[in-house]
């Protein structure tokens, strides 16, 4: 036997339960899942259904510039008015590709954070007579 539960909520309860909800997804902000150091480009991949003249349609279709054939049935399209770097996904585009029907899917693309390795140079030690230790620098 299924036996269903309903909750009658007052406008507090409810008001408490956003409140929960709203701790959480601030707690969880920087979860593995949801990184925080993501840039999204102005840049998409798509799988178009219908080959090369498809998406060039589709890419005129939505103001998007083809930019070729990435693989097999997968097109790669930039668009003019979206920012270079942005910390947040451009949903509208992103929706316009993925319920074409000629698109099986369609994923804006994120720049890679890269950083710089290099050897940290320790600074001369605090000896005043340092520079005259001829013997143990080694600047020649």
């Amino acid at each position: 036997m299924n036996c269903l539960s309903f909750a009658i909520l007052s406008p507090l309860d409810e008001s408490l339960e956003y409140q929960r909800s709203l701790k959480e997804l601030m707690k969880n902000r920087s979860h593995p899942r949801h990184p925080v150091d993501k840039r999204f480009t102005p840049f998409w991949a798509a799988q178009v259904d219908g080959g090369e003249s498809a998406a060039k349609e589709l890419a005129s279709k939505y103001g998007f510039i083809y930019l070729g054939e990435i693989m097999p049935g997968v097109y790669y399209f930039k668009h003019r008015r979206v920012a270079k770097r942005s910390l947040h996904q451009n949903l509208y585009h992103q929706n316009q590709l993925r319920f074409d029907p000629h698109v099986r899917w369609a994923e804006q693309q994120v720049a890679k954070v890269r950083v710089k390795r290099d050897v940290y140079l320790q600074p001369p030690p605090n000896d005043p007579s340092w520079p005259r230790m001829w013997y143990l620098v080694s600047s020649l």
